[in-house]
This record gives structure tokens, C-alpha cells and sequence, in this order.
């Protein structure tokens, strides 16, 4: 089994955050756990971008991973796609494709720290 480090100075930002909450401390730890993984694969998306020269582009486009709001997004697509240099169209496609391997990163993470693949749950569904 690998060894898991404990960053401290995350741990007690990450719970802190829930305790005005009053949750549960599994719920609190489930949410810490989700962030870190969000974060970690985030960090290899932003690297794998980097390997390949493409830096500029995952600057670009990171913001619009969260997808909370789409309509407020749409409209600065067509400014980003002009900073870039392309057209609507191919920003969107290259956002797909972002999206679609920060899933698998995302995915990745999830199995590599779950103590069985049956217990991550094939990739699909739910953090825990």
C-alpha cells in the first residue's frame, strides 16, 4: 500500500471550512478528501497541457472547467476564443476535450486512492 502524506496546514483550512456548518466529521472528511482530489488532478491536467506546449491554451480555458454557469460562459467564449486566435467552434472543441481528460484525471485520482477498484466504483457515480 503507498504511503499516504498528511499536509496539516490543508487539513485544518479544508475542516474549517465545514465546521460553521456543524457537519458530520466523515461528511467533513469526504468533503476534504473530494477537494484534494479535484486539486491533484487539476495539477496533472495543468501539467499534462504544459508537456505538450499548450500552456497558454489551459490558462485560457481552466476557468470554464467548473461549469457552474453556462450562460455567463458562453458569452466570454467568443472573447477567449479571439485572444487565442481561433474560432467559437474550436475553443468549444478543445474545452470538450479538456473536460473530457480532467474526468479521467479526476477518475484516475479517485483509484489510486481507494483501497480496492470495486470500491471506486468503475469511475462513475458519486464521491462517496
Amino acid at each position: 500500500m503507498p504511503l499516504l502524506s498528511i499536509d496539516a496546514p490543508f487539513a485544518e483550512v479544508c475542516l474549517s471550512r465545514d465546521l460553521p456548518h456543524k457537519s458530520l466529521p466523515d461528511e467533513a472528511f469526504d468533503g476534504c478528501w473530494a477537494q484534494s482530489i479535484l486539486e491533484s488532478a487539476l495539477k496533472k491536467l495543468k501539467l499534462w497541457y504544459y508537456s505538450k506546449d499548450r500552456g497558454n491554451l489551459f490558462e485560457a480555458l481552466h476557468p470554464f472547467l467548473e461549469g457552474s454557469d453556462r450562460q455567463d460562459a458562453t458569452g466570454k467564449y467568443h472573447a477567449v476564443a479571439a485572444e487565442l486566435g481561433v474560432n467559437e467552434t474550436s475553443l468549444r472543441t478543445a474545452l470538450f476535450q479538456m473536460r473530457k481528460r480532467y474526468r479521467t484525471m479526476i477518475e484516475n485520482e479517485i483509484r489510486e486512492t481507494m483501497a480496492s477498484p470495486a470500491a471506486a466504483g468503475g469511475g462513475t457515480g458519486t464521491f462517496p
